[in-house]
């Protein structure tokens, strides 16, 4: 082997007798060139573009026109005004409705009216927005603009919002003050009725002394029998008095267990509603946003991967018919 061809044979296998045609290095190159896209094409590749910032080999610096140059020399200046003279969104109905919505809600069932709706809300140029088929096409000037205007709206249900939770709070406070004073009151009467007792122990004992009094008295008279009916009717009107104090202890702790039992309810039920309020509105805040977010991304990614694909084969195809016109 001559010292000229010692590199290709170096860098090329030593290629395999075939009863046909025989293999050139020009068809060596192509097959394994094929063999090389055929890897590519059943992978997921990832570019990575490496920019120099400075010649100078030190850190902290940057030479805006040396980077300006190695990104129009790798295309992607031109790759950016590409993407900025088309539309550079694309979002399906269903998942701009997801998006913006707020804006001018409607039904599901009609996508795209719905869509078009809040379009013509917005009273954007359609140069600058386009409804295709089944999809939104826009640029990034009006999709700005919705994103504000979804805060705005998104800060209006918010307050609205604000308002209700304090309103429940306020009314729970209330009704919490309402059961303190019915508690102070309900003490109060339980004071009252102690007291009440307590009296009517002592005079039952003056009642008592006088009665013991009195029998000495009719026993020294012989008056047994009046006695017995005294006694008689002191037992009836003491036992009318001790049913109608249970009657009232009863009545005043039926009525504080049923107003304990109604606050506790009332204020049960509302911090429940207004919990699951809550959590629905932020669910679905944050569940059309995450959506919004992954087909941009996922639009972008594809996008960039047809262009390098696109960019490498004929990258290919320019190489090999530089090999073919140099055999």
């Amino acid at each position: 082997i001559n010292a000229e061809y010692m590199g290709i044979a170096i860098l090329l296998p030593e290629p395999v007798e075939k009863v046909g045609k025989k293999l050139t290095v020009g068809g060596m190159f192509k097959e394994s060139l094929g063999q090389l896209m055929a890897v590519i094409n059943s992978t997921n590749p990832h570019w990575i573009r490496c920019i120099k910032p400075h010649p100078a080999k030190k850190p902290g610096m940057w030479d805006g026109v040396e980077v300006n140059g190695q990104l129009s020399s790798s295309g992607v200046i031109g790759t950016v005004k590409v993407r900025k003279a088309g539309y550079p969104i694309r979002l399906p109905f269903l998942d701009f409705l997801k998006r913006f919505r707020l804006l001018k809600p409607g039904p599901l069932s009609d996508a795209e009216g719905t869509c078009r709706g809040i379009i013509d809300q917005m009273k954007f140029d359609p140069k600058v927005v386009q409804v295709g088929t089944t999809r939104i096409f826009m640029k990034n000037e009006p999709y700005s603009a919705l994103e504000d205007a979804i805060a705005e709206a998104s800060a209006k249900y918010v307050l609205v919002l604000q308002a209700y939770l304090l309103a429940q709070i306020a009314q729970r406070d209330a009704r919490e003050r309402e059961y303190e004073g019915s508690k102070v009151q309900l003490k109060e009467g339980l004071k009252a009725s102690i007291q009440l007792l307590s009296e009517e122990g002592k005079g039952r004992r003056g009642v008592f002394a006088e009665e013991q009094e009195a029998w000495a008295a009719l026993e020294a008279q012989g008056a047994a029998a009046k006695l017995e009916n005294l006694v008689v009717m002191e037992t009836a009107e003491r036992g009318a008095i001790r049913d109608e104090h249970h009657a009232l202890m009863q009545q005043l702790t039926e009525q504080e267990e049923e107003e304990r039992g109604t606050v506790e309810a009332r204020r049960l039920a509302a911090e429940k509603e207004a919990r699951e309020r809550l959590l629905a509105a932020i669910a679905s805040f944050d569940e059309d946003e995450d959506s919004a977010r992954t087909a941009i991304a996922d639009e972008e990614d594809e996008r960039w991967l047809k262009l390098e694909r696109t960019a490498h084969a004929e990258q290919a195809a320019r190489d090999e018919l530089r090999e073919e016109e140099a055999d």
